[in-house]
């Protein structure tokens, strides 16, 4: 019965309000669905296009940082190197890496194949373990995941929804090995987000200490 009532009570007021639009003239009927369109535009903007636009705002940066790291990283090593004559074992690994940038070439292709080797968050620690694996002058010293509170804090805003999945790595091995490492999960994992980075020498070998960060969705 209430519903008949509510049902009637609609009908009526909707005839209302068409006998209002049919009364305006041509000229008002344009104002009237101008301003409604007006209206609808500003709420699509508000609620759907400003969030996506910040959104893609924020993975611009977040690209643009991983990549001032990176360059940062192999300046250091670049750093390194030239502090050491070319007979030196410096200046042999600087050969050894002017040799190897064909075959690094080749590797990030196949690596950039397997793009969607990283669908899901949980198989970030799998992933660097394989990589690693393919490494076999590298040792692996500590590899585990971090929690939430382990995040990288940045300057600029990160949405709540997104969903960071974490670990922390520790590998020890010649400068060559470990950067080649890095230039791999780089190509693997172009969405990666760097975080706390360390590299420290001790009885010829150096040691990486890394944690990285990957996007895995919404909460």
């Amino acid at each position: 019965m209430n519903t008949t009532r509510l049902k009637a009570r609609w009908q009526t007021s909707w005839q209302t309000q068409a006998k209002r639009i049919d009364a305006l003239s041509l000229r008002e009927r344009v104002f009237l669905f101008l301003s409604i369109a007006l209206v609808l535009a500003a709420v699509l903007d508000q609620f759907l296009i400003a969030p996506l636009t910040a959104e893609q705002a924020l993975a611009r940066q977040n690209q643009q940082r991983q990549a001032t790291e990176l360059k940062t990283l192999r300046q250091q090593f670049a750093e390194a190197t030239q502090l050491n004559s070319a007979d030196s074992p410096q200046g042999q690994l600087r050969a050894a890496i002017r040799a190897a940038q064909g075959e690094t070439l080749e590797l990030d292709q196949q690596l950039q194949q397997r793009s969607g080797l990283l669908d899901n968050q949980s198989q970030l620690p799998e992933v660097m373990g394989r990589l690693l694996r393919q490494q076999g002058r590298l040792t692996l010293v500590k590899l585990q995941t971090l929690d939430d509170a382990a995040l990288p804090q940045s300057g600029s805003a990160t949405p709540s929804s997104l969903k960071w999945r974490g670990v922390e790595l520790q590998v020890s091995g010649d400068y060559l090995d470990l950067m080649r490492y890095l230039a791999e999960l780089e190509a693997a994992l172009p969405t990666l987000r760097w975080g706390e980075l360390r590299l420290s020498s001790d009885s010829g070998r150096a040691l990486l200490q890394l944690q990285v960060f990957l996007v895995g969705g919404r909460t």
